[in-house]
């Protein structure tokens, strides 16, 4: 059992967690029966419980994502968004079921701030200091969620269609809508 197992695990494991989005505990003898392996298997061989298959899930995704975030903070010649859609897109893309699934169901709340606070610690060095070109006296913290969200809202919304585009196609559109406010994406006669 190696692998190809482990990855039988986490897909089973994903399988009940998307016939139950709601459900926030599955037992490992359920996954193991969705695996089509003996509980005692993935105990032994593989994992204690199922908070050990959501961390091993969030590493394998992490992973890539921060190593890659970590060499672009010590860059700061280039747009972080420009960086975001050339560098984590196409990461995201390639485990694309898996932020779907993570996403989508109650499975896993601690993901979702995870990953706010790990991107906010990156934008933070961005922001500009002085606030000075909108004058809305915001915080640096409050303008750093603002930007996180907004960027974990369009790649969300863009993993959780049922066929997203490739990320060679899609970084156009996402710096588009990095740019945008939420005012220009409406109808004319309903902007402010």
């Amino acid at each position: 059992m190696g692998l190809g197992t482990r990855e039988n695990i986490i897909n089973s494991f994903f399988r009940l967690a998307l016939q139950e989005p709601n459900r926030q505990h599955f037992t490992l003898s359920e996954i193991a029966r969705e695996a089509n392996v003996s509980r005692q298997a993935i105990y032994k061989k593989h994992y204690k419980n199922t908070e050990e298959i959501l961390e091993d899930i969030r590493n394998k995704i992490n992973l890539e994502i921060f190593k890659h975030l970590d060499s672009a903070a010590l860059k700061k010649d280039e747009s972080p968004f420009i960086f975001f859609a050339k560098e984590i897109l196409p990461i995201a893309y390639k485990y694309r079921i898996w932020i779907r699934v993570l996403t989508t169901t109650s499975m896993d709340s601690y993901y979702g701030r995870m990953v706010e606070t790990r991107l906010s610690t990156y934008l933070l060095p961005f922001l500009d200091e002085n606030d000075s070109r909108k004058k809305m006296h915001l915080s640096g913290a409050f303008r750093v969620k603002i930007i996180s969200k907004n960027i974990i809202s369009i790649v969300t919304a863009w993993l959780n269609q049922d066929f997203p585009e490739p990320p060679e196609t899609f970084s156009k559109t996402f710096l588009e809508l990095v740019t945008a406010s939420s005012n220009d994406l409406l109808k004319d006669e309903h902007r402010l």
